[in-house]
């Protein structure tokens, strides 16, 4: 899974934390925390992430900004 930080101008843009969490509403489950590494200017990512089933899947990713300002997004997928 890949995560890109950018500026409103398309730059990538660093921030000291990125999470992620899925959750399965329709079968209680989650959310399932995500913890992606730094890889470079604005990107995340983390490896060997599983869905353990289809379906609509709600995705939050938390941005934090500072010490103390974070901002999460959700978005729901279809998987699978």
């Amino acid at each position: 899974m890949h995560v890109y930080v950018t500026r409103p101008n398309g730059r990538g843009f660093d921030v000291p934390e990125v999470k992620v969490a899925f959750t399965l509403d329709s079968k209680n489950i989650g959310p399932l925390p995500v913890n992606p590494d730094h890889i470079a200017t604005g990107h995340w990512a983390a490896s060997g992430v599983q869905i353990p089933m289809a379906g609509e899947w709600k995705v939050a990713v938390t941005v934090r900004t500072s010490d103390i300002d974070q901002v999460t997004v959700s978005k729901n997928a279809q998987i699978g």
